[in-house]
Protein backbone atom coordinates (compact mmCIF):
# COMPACT_ATOMS: atom_id res chain seq x y z
CA UNK A 1 0.00 0.00 0.00
CA UNK A 2 3.12 2.64 0.73
CA UNK A 3 4.26 1.74 -2.33
CA UNK A 4 0.89 2.37 -4.21
CA UNK A 5 0.70 5.56 -2.51
CA UNK A 6 4.51 6.88 -3.10
CA UNK A 7 3.29 5.87 -7.07
CA UNK A 8 0.16 7.74 -6.88
CA UNK A 9 1.88 11.18 -5.83
CA UNK A 10 4.88 10.56 -8.09
CA UNK A 11 3.16 10.24 -11.15
CA UNK A 12 0.61 13.27 -9.85
CA UNK A 13 3.94 15.25 -9.78
CA UNK A 14 5.00 14.23 -12.95
CA UNK A 15 2.09 14.86 -14.87
CA UNK A 16 1.80 18.23 -13.53
CA UNK A 17 5.51 19.09 -14.46
CA UNK A 18 4.59 17.27 -17.64
CA UNK A 19 1.54 19.87 -18.65
CA UNK A 20 3.46 23.00 -17.85
CA UNK A 21 2.73 23.39 -14.30
CA UNK A 22 0.32 25.10 -12.79
CA UNK A 23 -1.69 25.84 -15.81
CA UNK A 24 -5.74 24.65 -15.12
CA UNK A 25 -4.60 25.31 -11.10
CA UNK A 26 -6.01 28.59 -8.86
CA UNK A 27 -4.30 31.98 -10.27
CA UNK A 28 -4.89 35.10 -9.08
CA UNK A 29 -2.41 38.16 -9.37
CA UNK A 30 -3.16 42.10 -9.80
CA UNK A 31 -1.60 43.77 -12.87
CA UNK A 32 1.50 45.31 -12.96
CA UNK A 33 0.08 48.30 -14.92
CA UNK A 34 -2.99 50.48 -14.67
CA UNK A 35 -4.37 52.10 -17.62
CA UNK A 36 -6.46 55.49 -16.20
CA UNK A 37 -8.18 57.90 -18.74
CA UNK A 38 -7.09 61.96 -17.90
CA UNK A 39 -6.79 64.78 -19.74
CA UNK A 40 -4.24 67.31 -19.85
CA UNK A 41 -3.68 70.81 -20.78
CA UNK A 42 -0.89 73.58 -21.76
CA UNK A 43 -0.89 77.00 -22.75
CA UNK A 44 -0.19 77.57 -26.65
CA UNK A 45 2.60 80.09 -25.73
CA UNK A 46 3.66 82.19 -29.06
CA UNK A 47 1.92 80.47 -31.00
CA UNK A 48 3.82 77.01 -30.74
CA UNK A 49 1.97 74.11 -30.64
CA UNK A 50 4.10 71.33 -31.04
CA UNK A 51 5.32 72.80 -27.51
CA UNK A 52 1.72 73.09 -26.39
CA UNK A 53 1.20 69.67 -27.42
CA UNK A 54 4.26 68.19 -25.58
CA UNK A 55 3.52 69.81 -22.39
CA UNK A 56 -0.49 68.46 -22.57
CA UNK A 57 0.84 65.47 -22.92
CA UNK A 58 3.09 65.39 -19.67
CA UNK A 59 0.78 67.20 -17.78
CA UNK A 60 -1.89 64.07 -18.63
CA UNK A 61 1.05 61.55 -17.80
CA UNK A 62 1.31 63.48 -14.20
CA UNK A 63 -2.43 63.75 -13.80
CA UNK A 64 -2.57 59.91 -14.61
CA UNK A 65 0.68 58.80 -12.13
CA UNK A 66 -1.64 60.95 -9.26
CA UNK A 67 -4.54 59.30 -10.05
CA UNK A 68 -3.15 55.64 -9.77
CA UNK A 69 -0.68 56.42 -6.51
CA UNK A 70 -3.97 58.31 -4.67
CA UNK A 71 -5.26 54.79 -4.50
CA UNK A 72 -3.04 53.36 -2.09
CA UNK A 73 -2.72 56.32 0.23
CA UNK A 74 -4.98 57.31 2.58
CA UNK A 75 -6.72 60.73 3.52
CA UNK A 76 -4.47 61.00 6.54
CA UNK A 77 -1.28 60.94 4.71
CA UNK A 78 -1.94 62.81 1.82
CA UNK A 79 -3.05 65.77 4.16
CA UNK A 80 -0.19 65.49 6.56
CA UNK A 81 2.31 64.52 3.28
CA UNK A 82 1.11 66.59 0.25
CA UNK A 83 4.32 68.11 -0.43
CA UNK A 84 6.53 65.16 -0.25
CA UNK A 85 3.95 63.06 -2.92
CA UNK A 86 4.00 66.40 -5.22
CA UNK A 87 8.11 66.61 -5.27
CA UNK A 88 7.77 62.56 -5.77
CA UNK A 89 5.49 63.02 -8.62
CA UNK A 90 7.61 65.94 -10.14
CA UNK A 91 10.95 64.40 -9.66
CA UNK A 92 10.91 60.46 -9.70
CA UNK A 93 8.14 58.87 -11.24
CA UNK A 94 7.80 60.71 -14.34
CA UNK A 95 9.36 57.45 -16.27
CA UNK A 96 6.78 55.29 -15.10
CA UNK A 97 3.76 56.44 -17.36
CA UNK A 98 3.50 56.80 -20.73
CA UNK A 99 0.26 57.42 -23.07
CA UNK A 100 -0.95 54.58 -25.08
CA UNK A 101 -3.43 56.08 -26.67
CA UNK A 102 -4.70 59.95 -27.39
CA UNK A 103 -8.79 59.86 -27.61
CA UNK A 104 -9.21 63.17 -28.17
CA UNK A 105 -7.25 66.64 -29.09
CA UNK A 106 -7.90 70.57 -29.40
CA UNK A 107 -6.98 74.27 -29.20
CA UNK A 108 -9.61 76.37 -27.61
CA UNK A 109 -8.58 79.92 -26.71
CA UNK A 110 -5.33 79.58 -26.36
CA UNK A 111 -5.16 76.43 -24.32
CA UNK A 112 -3.84 72.84 -25.95
CA UNK A 113 -5.87 70.21 -24.45
CA UNK A 114 -6.20 66.31 -25.22
CA UNK A 115 -8.10 63.04 -23.40
CA UNK A 116 -5.54 60.33 -23.68
CA UNK A 117 -5.42 56.98 -22.23
CA UNK A 118 -2.14 56.75 -19.93
CA UNK A 119 -0.76 53.42 -18.69
CA UNK A 120 1.11 53.31 -14.99
CA UNK A 121 3.76 51.04 -13.74
CA UNK A 122 2.98 51.34 -9.86
CA UNK A 123 5.02 48.93 -8.45
CA UNK A 124 8.20 51.12 -8.54
CA UNK A 125 6.78 54.17 -7.04
CA UNK A 126 5.23 52.08 -4.47
CA UNK A 127 8.56 50.95 -2.92
CA UNK A 128 9.82 54.39 -3.24
CA UNK A 129 6.43 55.87 -1.26
CA UNK A 130 6.86 53.23 0.98
CA UNK A 131 10.47 53.83 1.89
CA UNK A 132 9.04 57.38 2.59
CA UNK A 133 6.78 56.27 5.22
CA UNK A 134 3.68 57.08 2.93
CA UNK A 135 2.68 53.66 2.42
CA UNK A 136 0.30 51.33 5.28
CA UNK A 137 2.48 49.19 6.93
CA UNK A 138 1.15 45.38 6.60
CA UNK A 139 1.99 43.16 8.26
CA UNK A 140 2.33 39.38 6.97
CA UNK A 141 2.53 36.19 8.41
CA UNK A 142 3.37 33.00 6.26
CA UNK A 143 2.47 29.61 7.75
CA UNK A 144 2.77 27.16 4.99
CA UNK A 145 2.81 23.11 6.64
CA UNK A 146 5.32 20.85 4.10
CA UNK A 147 5.32 17.29 3.29
CA UNK A 148 7.75 15.28 2.04
CA UNK A 149 5.59 11.66 0.74
CA UNK A 150 3.67 11.43 4.20
CA UNK A 151 6.02 13.36 6.34
CA UNK A 152 5.69 16.52 7.76
CA UNK A 153 8.55 18.97 7.44
CA UNK A 154 9.67 20.45 10.61
CA UNK A 155 11.18 23.47 9.18
CA UNK A 156 9.27 24.50 6.49
CA UNK A 157 11.66 25.29 3.38
CA UNK A 158 9.28 27.26 1.53
CA UNK A 159 7.73 29.26 4.33
CA UNK A 160 11.14 30.34 5.22
CA UNK A 161 11.34 31.50 1.58
CA UNK A 162 8.39 33.90 1.44
CA UNK A 163 9.58 35.06 5.01
CA UNK A 164 12.94 35.91 3.23
CA UNK A 165 11.56 37.69 0.37
CA UNK A 166 9.22 39.62 2.47
CA UNK A 167 11.61 40.80 4.63
CA UNK A 168 14.08 41.98 2.26
CA UNK A 169 11.09 44.49 0.70
CA UNK A 170 11.24 45.88 3.76
CA UNK A 171 7.42 44.20 5.46
CA UNK A 172 7.39 43.57 8.39
CA UNK A 173 6.87 39.52 9.57
CA UNK A 174 5.92 37.37 11.99
CA UNK A 175 8.33 35.12 13.88
CA UNK A 176 7.75 31.35 12.63
CA UNK A 177 8.69 30.43 16.41
CA UNK A 178 5.87 31.88 17.52
CA UNK A 179 3.27 29.76 15.56
CA UNK A 180 5.62 26.32 14.99
CA UNK A 181 2.46 24.34 16.80
CA UNK A 182 -0.09 25.58 14.70
CA UNK A 183 1.44 24.88 11.37
CA UNK A 184 0.92 20.95 11.79
CA UNK A 185 -2.18 21.24 14.07
CA UNK A 186 -4.20 23.19 11.79
CA UNK A 187 -2.87 22.29 8.43
CA UNK A 188 -5.89 21.27 6.64
CA UNK A 189 -8.30 23.69 8.70
CA UNK A 190 -5.64 26.60 7.16
CA UNK A 191 -7.66 25.47 3.93
CA UNK A 192 -10.18 27.54 4.96
CA UNK A 193 -9.90 31.30 4.90
CA UNK A 194 -12.02 31.91 7.79
CA UNK A 195 -9.68 30.05 10.18
CA UNK A 196 -6.55 31.31 8.38
CA UNK A 197 -7.98 34.67 9.02
CA UNK A 198 -9.09 34.35 12.71
CA UNK A 199 -5.41 32.85 12.89
CA UNK A 200 -3.84 35.90 11.83
CA UNK A 201 -5.90 37.87 13.64
CA UNK A 202 -4.84 36.18 16.90
CA UNK A 203 -1.09 36.95 15.97
CA UNK A 204 -1.54 40.48 15.17
CA UNK A 205 -1.03 39.87 11.37
CA UNK A 206 -2.71 41.99 8.82
CA UNK A 207 -2.45 39.34 5.52
CA UNK A 208 -2.26 35.90 6.32
CA UNK A 209 0.48 33.82 3.08
CA UNK A 210 -0.37 30.54 3.31
CA UNK A 211 -1.27 27.26 1.87
CA UNK A 212 0.50 23.77 1.52
CA UNK A 213 3.80 22.37 -0.38
CA UNK A 214 4.27 18.98 -1.00
CA UNK A 215 7.46 17.02 -1.97
CA UNK A 216 8.54 13.78 -3.61
CA UNK A 217 11.89 11.75 -5.13
CA UNK A 218 11.82 11.32 -8.79
CA UNK A 219 12.86 7.66 -9.42
CA UNK A 220 14.92 6.91 -10.96
CA UNK A 221 17.65 9.37 -9.76
CA UNK A 222 18.32 11.84 -13.01
CA UNK A 223 22.01 12.69 -12.29
CA UNK A 224 23.45 9.27 -10.92
CA UNK A 225 24.68 9.83 -7.77
CA UNK A 226 22.28 12.35 -6.89
CA UNK A 227 19.34 12.23 -5.10
CA UNK A 228 16.00 13.96 -6.86
CA UNK A 229 12.82 15.77 -5.99
CA UNK A 230 10.44 17.58 -7.11
CA UNK A 231 7.59 19.99 -5.14
CA UNK A 232 4.67 22.11 -5.42
CA UNK A 233 3.84 25.16 -3.66
CA UNK A 234 0.34 26.06 -3.81
CA UNK A 235 -0.25 29.87 -1.95
CA UNK A 236 -3.10 31.99 -1.40
CA UNK A 237 -2.94 35.32 0.23
CA UNK A 238 -5.52 36.17 2.93
CA UNK A 239 -6.63 39.98 4.31
CA UNK A 240 -7.32 38.71 8.15
CA UNK A 241 -9.87 41.21 8.97
CA UNK A 242 -12.16 40.14 6.14
CA UNK A 243 -11.12 36.51 5.06
CA UNK A 244 -11.09 37.84 1.36
CA UNK A 245 -8.37 35.64 -0.77
CA UNK A 246 -6.47 38.80 -2.84
CA UNK A 247 -3.83 36.85 -4.58
CA UNK A 248 -3.06 33.20 -5.28
CA UNK A 249 -0.71 31.06 -7.21
CA UNK A 250 0.97 27.45 -7.51
CA UNK A 251 3.65 26.30 -9.21
CA UNK A 252 6.24 23.29 -9.35
CA UNK A 253 10.34 22.96 -9.13
CA UNK A 254 13.12 20.64 -9.10
CA UNK A 255 16.14 20.14 -6.60
CA UNK A 256 19.26 17.98 -5.97
CA UNK A 257 21.60 16.77 -3.57
CA UNK A 258 23.00 13.47 -2.55
CA UNK A 259 20.70 13.56 0.38
CA UNK A 260 16.90 12.90 0.02
CA UNK A 261 15.91 15.40 2.78
CA UNK A 262 17.91 18.12 1.38
CA UNK A 263 16.74 17.41 -2.17
CA UNK A 264 13.24 17.87 -0.87
CA UNK A 265 14.32 21.10 0.56
CA UNK A 266 15.94 22.34 -2.63
CA UNK A 267 12.85 21.35 -4.40
CA UNK A 268 10.57 23.44 -1.93
CA UNK A 269 12.85 26.66 -1.55
CA UNK A 270 13.39 26.53 -5.99
CA UNK A 271 9.46 26.13 -5.96
CA UNK A 272 8.65 29.28 -3.58
CA UNK A 273 11.80 31.46 -5.14
CA UNK A 274 9.46 31.52 -8.23
CA UNK A 275 6.20 32.24 -6.62
CA UNK A 276 7.30 34.87 -3.46
CA UNK A 277 8.20 37.75 -5.91
CA UNK A 278 4.49 37.75 -7.15
CA UNK A 279 3.02 37.32 -3.82
CA UNK A 280 5.15 40.32 -2.54
CA UNK A 281 4.46 42.47 -5.74
CA UNK A 282 0.62 41.77 -5.08
CA UNK A 283 0.59 43.33 -1.26
CA UNK A 284 2.27 46.06 -2.43
CA UNK A 285 -0.64 47.12 -4.97
CA UNK A 286 -3.27 46.40 -2.24
CA UNK A 287 -5.26 49.86 -1.77
CA UNK A 288 -5.06 51.81 0.77
CA UNK A 289 -8.12 51.52 3.01
CA UNK A 290 -9.49 54.68 4.79
CA UNK A 291 -10.45 52.35 7.65
CA UNK A 292 -9.33 50.01 10.01
CA UNK A 293 -10.40 46.33 11.00
CA UNK A 294 -9.96 45.66 15.16
CA UNK A 295 -10.56 42.65 16.92
CA UNK A 296 -11.96 43.12 20.39
CA UNK A 297 -12.43 40.18 22.89
CA UNK A 298 -13.61 41.64 26.51
CA UNK A 299 -14.47 39.98 29.41
CA UNK A 300 -15.89 39.42 31.87
CA UNK A 301 -19.56 40.32 31.41
CA UNK A 302 -22.27 39.44 34.46
CA UNK A 303 -24.51 38.68 31.91
CA UNK A 304 -25.00 38.53 27.58
CA UNK A 305 -27.83 41.48 28.35
CA UNK A 306 -24.82 43.94 29.84
CA UNK A 307 -22.31 42.26 27.13
CA UNK A 308 -25.09 43.52 24.20
CA UNK A 309 -25.43 46.91 25.77
CA UNK A 310 -22.06 47.20 25.94
CA UNK A 311 -21.82 46.33 21.82
CA UNK A 312 -24.35 48.95 21.15
CA UNK A 313 -22.01 51.28 23.29
CA UNK A 314 -19.17 50.58 20.71
CA UNK A 315 -21.14 50.85 17.70
CA UNK A 316 -22.12 54.70 19.07
CA UNK A 317 -18.58 55.50 19.22
CA UNK A 318 -17.27 58.56 16.79
CA UNK A 319 -15.73 56.88 13.83
CA UNK A 320 -16.89 53.23 14.04
CA UNK A 321 -18.67 52.42 10.82
CA UNK A 322 -18.98 48.89 11.30
CA UNK A 323 -19.48 46.78 14.73
CA UNK A 324 -19.92 42.60 14.18
CA UNK A 325 -20.23 40.27 16.65
CA UNK A 326 -18.30 37.12 16.52
CA UNK A 327 -19.15 35.06 19.44
CA UNK A 328 -20.34 35.16 23.21
CA UNK A 329 -19.19 32.68 25.39
CA UNK A 330 -19.15 32.25 29.17
CA UNK A 331 -19.26 36.18 29.54
CA UNK A 332 -16.34 36.64 27.13
CA UNK A 333 -17.54 39.14 23.83
CA UNK A 334 -15.45 38.84 20.74
CA UNK A 335 -16.35 41.70 18.49
CA UNK A 336 -14.91 43.02 14.72
CA UNK A 337 -14.80 46.31 14.65
CA UNK A 338 -14.39 48.67 11.29
CA UNK A 339 -13.56 52.16 12.12
CA UNK A 340 -11.26 55.69 11.01
CA UNK A 341 -8.53 54.52 13.72
CA UNK A 342 -5.47 54.29 11.88
CA UNK A 343 -4.34 51.29 14.38
CA UNK A 344 -5.50 49.02 17.25
CA UNK A 345 -3.38 51.21 19.87
CA UNK A 346 -5.15 54.03 18.25
CA UNK A 347 -8.40 52.13 19.08
CA UNK A 348 -7.59 51.26 22.28
CA UNK A 349 -6.88 54.85 23.67
CA UNK A 350 -10.45 55.67 21.96
CA UNK A 351 -12.04 52.85 24.04
CA UNK A 352 -10.31 53.97 27.81
CA UNK A 353 -11.49 57.13 27.41
CA UNK A 354 -15.05 57.37 25.33
CA UNK A 355 -17.77 58.73 27.76
CA UNK A 356 -19.95 56.12 26.70
CA UNK A 357 -17.35 53.55 28.03
CA UNK A 358 -16.85 54.57 31.16
CA UNK A 359 -19.41 52.93 32.88
CA UNK A 360 -18.15 49.49 31.98
CA UNK A 361 -15.07 50.23 34.08
CA UNK A 362 -12.92 48.93 30.65
CA UNK A 363 -9.41 48.45 31.11
CA UNK A 364 -7.24 47.71 27.78
CA UNK A 365 -4.95 44.75 29.00
CA UNK A 366 -3.28 43.64 25.34
CA UNK A 367 -2.82 45.36 22.02
CA UNK A 368 -1.85 44.21 19.01
CA UNK A 369 -1.83 45.55 15.36
CA UNK A 370 -5.64 44.48 14.87
CA UNK A 371 -6.52 42.95 17.95
CA UNK A 372 -7.01 44.04 21.36
CA UNK A 373 -7.53 42.25 24.94
CA UNK A 374 -9.56 44.43 27.20
CA UNK A 375 -11.51 43.35 30.84
CA UNK A 376 -14.26 45.11 32.44
CA UNK A 377 -14.96 45.81 35.82
CA UNK A 378 -16.75 43.16 38.29
CA UNK A 379 -20.43 44.84 39.88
Amino acid sequence: MRFLERAIVMAALLLVAATGGSEGAERQHRPEKQTVTVKGTAVIDGGNVAAAEKAARADAMRKGIEQVIGAYVSGKAKAENGQLIDSLVTEKFGGFAQIVRVLSQKQDDGMYELQAEVAVSPVPMLEIMRKNGLMREWRVMVIIPEQHISTPVPDPAAETEFIRQFVNAGYKVIDQKRYAELRQQNAARLKDPAVAAEIGRKMGADIVITGEAFSQRVVPDVVPGMVSCRARVEVRAILADTAEIVAADATEGPGADLVESVSAKKALQNTAKKLAPLFVRDITLLPASESRNVQIEVSIFASFTKAARFERAVRSLPGVTKVSRESYDEGVLVLNVESDAESAEDFALVLEEAEAIKPYGLAVGAVSKTRIRATVKQE
